[in-house]
């Protein structure tokens, strides 16, 4: 069907490389069902066009439990409140764990003091993949169709209500989407990020990861990529259908604005509380009334088996030392984390900022 594989190709790179570069966007994505993206009145305005507002009031004013506490609670609340850390070992160079958020806004794409300083230190900086690397993703796409959207009679009415379809195509829309012929991870991928956020990357404006990137090819120093657009895809994929449609259908009802969700994730990350954006998508998915038993299958593929495959890949260079790791934040947290991983191969762990 080539005419829908032309309206989709350059939204599906951008849609997906949105959701693929990070876990920890992605654990918003899959867990805090975002709703209608509606601008929010009253919230916070940035470069990249977004508006928004932090959610955490409004929470409290429900009675709902504050998100340190949930955070406390959960298997991912272990070494959070921090974004850089120093990875040390007797005779190596110091090595660094860093986590992002893939976002454009300016208050998250700056590089820190903290971290140009560790980025001048070390000779090579590992990210999960690399400014640029969508080719490989698209040929995946041309040549796999059937993994990102329906390709037959089939549309995504065999899972939603006729309700559930408007909502969806009113919000993928605005990207000139037909989202009934998205399959249901890229679906829930297409509405979670919010339009504006995909449109300033569109006109050239640097997540943190990629401006971490120049400037480390300005240093001089070695870049080199964890994983691959296409493992991170397959990894998304891997998530049963079941557990994906179900997240999808709550996020098309949810009351708040995927503006207002993206909005408090990035505030709780400017904060370094990684463990409560888990949090966050916790409480919403219990207003979605979608159990907690769903996230199992989302922290396995996503997170626990990832991060094994990031320390793996990273340990001869980690041996050597003067390495600096910046993956998504949410892949630094809880017992399986990073953070946690390179603690138990024998190195000291201990946080910057």
């Amino acid at each position: 069907m080539p005419n829908v594989k032309t309206r989709l190709r350059v939204q599906t790179l951008r849609a997906a490389r949105a959701l693929t570069m990070s876990a920890a966007a992605a654990a918003f994505v899959f867990a805090s069902a975002p709703g209608h993206a509606q601008q929010s009145s009253g919230g916070a305005a940035t470069d990249s066009g977004c508006t928004g507002k932090d959610m955490r009031p409004a929470l409290k004013a429900a009675g709902l439990p504050p998100l340190k506490d949930v955070a406390a609670t959960t298997s991912l609340g272990a070494n959070s409140g921090h974004l850089l850390w120093k990875v040390e070992r007797a005779g190596l160079p110091t090595s660094y764990l860093m986590g992002t958020l893939h976002s454009s806004d300016p208050r998250i794409a700056k590089i820190a003091p903290a971290v140009e300083q560790a980025l001048a230190a070390v000779n090579v900086l590992a990210l999960e993949i690399l400014d640029g690397s969508n080719t490989e993703l698209a040929g995946m796409m041309m040549s796999q169709p059937q993994k990102f959207f329906y390709t037959g009679r089939e549309d995504l009415s065999v899972h939603l209500t006729p309700d559930e379809l408007k909502r969806g195509q009113a919000i993928a829309g605005t990207l000139g989407i037909p989202f009934e012929k998205l399959q249901p991870w890229f679906a829930m991928t297409t509405i979670a990020i919010p339009a504006c956020e995909l449109m300033a990357t569109a006109r050239g404006a640097k997540v943190l990861d990629a401006a971490l990137e120049a400037r480390a090819r300005a240093l001089g120093k070695t870049v080199v990529a964890l994983e691959t657009p296409v493992g991170q895809i397959e990894a998304i994929r891997r998530i049963p259908e079941s557990q994906t449609v179900n997240m999808l259908k709550a996020a098309l009802g949810a009351r708040s604005s995927i503006d207002d969700q993206f909005e408090t994730m990035k505030q709780l990350y400017l904060e370094g509380q990684i463990g409560e954006i888990w949090a966050l998508s916790l409480l919403l998915a219990d207003q979605a009334n979608i159990p907690r038993s769903e996230f199992s299958a989302f922290k396995q593929e996503l997170l626990a088996k990832r991060n094994i495959k990031m320390v793996d890949t990273a340990t001869d260079q980690l041996q050597t030392g003067g390495l600096m790791i910046a993956v998504g934040a949410l892949h630094l947290v809880g017992d399986e984390g990073l953070v946690a991983l390179v603690r138990k191969a024998g190195y000291t762990v201990t946080a910057v900022q």
